[in-house]
């Protein structure tokens, strides 16, 4: 079955934005857990930038590009932001990678609903993620 994955940010609630990643949540998964290193090379693109254009500068437009079909480009100013954030791999169906995930039935209305507290937690399962109840 096809779904599309994506990093989240769940401090600000921002997802990145790749278009069409279709299967790739072990990619998303890596590049949430590389979040703080990835901040720091986007943070220098402005600098290769500065230098000017070509010939003298051969990294006018730096790009990070993960596949051969420039899908999965880097959006640099969001990594800048969110970099060493909370972030994980999230589906798009809004569920994220470090929650339970198991289906249970609602005590109120019956309804099958989707376990979003964390991996391996303590107690019931609850549509809502444990900080989304502190608020």
């Amino acid at each position: 079955m096809s779904c599309d994955w994506d990093v989240y940010c769940l401090d600000c609630k921002k997802e990145h934005g790749f278009y069409d990643a279709n299967h790739q949540d072990k990619l998303m998964r890596e590049l949430a857990r590389l979040g703080p290193h990835i901040k720091k090379i986007c943070e220098l693109m402005p600098a290769l930038v500065a230098l000017g254009d070509p010939p003298h500068n051969l990294y006018c437009n730096p790009q990070i590009v993960l596949d051969d079909g420039s899908r999965f480009r880097l959006t640099f100013g969001w990594w800048a932001l969110h970099g060493d954030h909370r972030l994980v791999a999230r589906d798009e169906y809004g569920r994220c990678d470090d929650e339970c995930g198991e289906h249970f039935s609602c005590d109120s209305c019956g309804s099958s609903k989707c376990c979003r507290r964390a991996k391996g937690h303590d107690g019931d399962h609850k549509d809502k993620r444990d900080e989304d109840e502190k608020k």
